[in-house]
């Protein structure tokens, strides 16, 4: 008798501590997703208010120095979806983004809209976000890699 209630006690210690890992866990990876998409939003203000570069090309060794201080990959996309500039892969080598959901919901609402997927460019997961920006009439999309939000 003893055994069993000593038994059924632990059962319920074991439920209790599982239940409270996972909300932990899960509060723990909503915090990570709600920062990683700040950053996002915060790295496209950042590159909309570097109108001062004369010349695209001056733009984008900004946006290299950019992604190699911030970690924060950046692409510049054309409406019709071309890509003109990315900064970890060849742009002429990357197929039209048009139909990206980041991307069309940036061409057809602007707002800004967060995407976990695996990259058909780098297959790594990364969070994206994207925002049509004035400095060229064009889509500024920054991504970053997103292990912690796997689980949401």
């Amino acid at each position: 008798m003893k055994k069993s209630i000593l038994l059924s006690h632990l059962l319920v210690l074991f439920i209790i501590l599982s239940i409270s890992l996972i909300t932990v866990s899960v509060t723990i990876s909503n915090f990570a997703y709600s920062k990683t998409e700040e950053e996002l939003i915060k790295a496209i203000e950042e590159i909309s208010r570097a109108d001062s570069y004369i010349d695209i090309s001056s733009f984008y060794d900004y946006l290299v120095a950019y992604d190699d201080n911030s970690n924060t990959r950046v692409t510049i996309i054309e409406l019709d979806g071309t890509v003109m500039f990315d900064t970890r892969s060849e742009a002429s080598e990357m197929e039209n983004h048009y139909y990206r959901e980041e991307v069309r919901t940036a061409i057809e609402d602007s707002t800004n809209i967060y995407s976990i997927r695996t990259s058909e460019t780098i297959s790594v997961e990364l969070m994206y976000t994207a925002k049509v920006v004035d400095i060229y009439n064009d889509i500024c999309r920054t991504n970053v890699y997103c292990k912690s939000c796997r689980y949401l």
